[in-house]
């Protein structure tokens, strides 16, 4: 029932929310969904930042003072132990872009976006297809690990561990790892021919270890992110990637917490929003492929 007309947005602390440009536009898209959803129906919205070791049990008395309804929590990184106070905090909560067992969620469907980047690198004739996630405990990064995985064994082709790294998200992670990709020493010069990054961001750190090593994408290195963040269609050369709808998202988890509050919902509620391939020009077929076709 509502009581104040007033929604909570809990954003992770680390990410410097208005400060930093390359988280802004991520969150800031989240964000923006949810304020025209939330004037539609004329509620107002809380913007809050929390660590990861937010006090949780402590929450329904912070929700009191600050008169908020309902909480959307943005991208969490969440324990056992954080899930259970979340579970008894005793106010209406949605994961936003996340989900963990037992608690409401709105979420892009990552692992299908993943399986989607992978086999539009395999039927442009890719076999040897690195990847490089983001933080591993996450629930993004697994989704897109596990879709990543799935897409290669749905093609009859071997999960190379040589292949896999983990970052953390960021363009600095991206950069270290696409360095690390390239001075493997593979087994029969066994170069990877592609990259898919768990987001744009660590895509972009790939693109300066890739130049300064002297290659070229794509002609000799495809490379595809996930996001589709606003510089993606404006790197050189423009980044293919998989389109998560984040407007969408935000607008979305209003709706579904504003629905739980009025409607009284004890059930948990689940909400997946499918990704888009957005095709650009850092992928082609592999050298080989391309010699084949002439």
């Amino acid at each position: 029932m509502k009581k104040y007309g007033t929604i909570g947005i809990m954003i992770p602390q680390e990410t410097y929310l208005f400060s930093n440009w390359s988280c802004n536009y991520y969150f800031m898209e989240i964000l923006r969904g949810a304020i025209a959803s939330a004037e539609l129906f004329q509620w107002d919205i809380l913007v809050q930042r929390v660590s990861e070791y937010f006090p949780w049990f402590k929450y329904a008395d912070i929700a009191e003072n600050k008169k908020i309804d309902g909480v959307l929590i943005v991208a969490p990184v969440l324990s056992g132990k954080n899930i259970t106070e979340i579970k008894h905090m005793g106010i209406p909560s949605v994961v936003v872009n996340g989900r963990y067992e037992g608690l409401n969620y709105v979420d892009t469907d990552n692992e299908n976006g993943a399986i989607r980047a992978v086999e539009y690198l395999i039927s442009l004739g890719h076999r040897r297809i690195a990847f490089i996630n983001g933080k591993e405990f996450t629930s993004n990064a697994k989704e897109r690990y596990g879709g990543y995985v799935k897409a290669l064994g749905n093609n009859g082709m071997e999960l190379n561990e040589e292949y896999i790294k983990s970052g953390d998200f960021s363009q600095d992670s991206g950069y270290v790892k696409m360095k690390e990709l390239l001075e493997t020493k593979y087994k029969y010069n066994r170069n990877p021919t592609s990259v898919f990054c768990a987001n744009d961001l660590m895509a972009i750190g790939a693109m300066k270890a890739i130049e300064e090593k002297g290659l070229k994408i794509p002609d000799d290195i495809s490379l595809i992110g996930f996001d589709d963040i606003i510089i993606s269609g404006y790197l050189c050369p423009p980044l293919t990637t998989i389109r998560q709808q984040l407007f969408h998202l935000g607008k979305e988890a209003v709706n579904t917490i504003i629905n739980i509050i009025k409607e009284d919902i004890r059930g948990i509620q689940k909400m997946e929003i499918k990704t888009r391939l957005i095709e650009r020009g850092s992928v082609s077929a592999p050298a080989k492929a391309r010699k084949k076709s002439r």
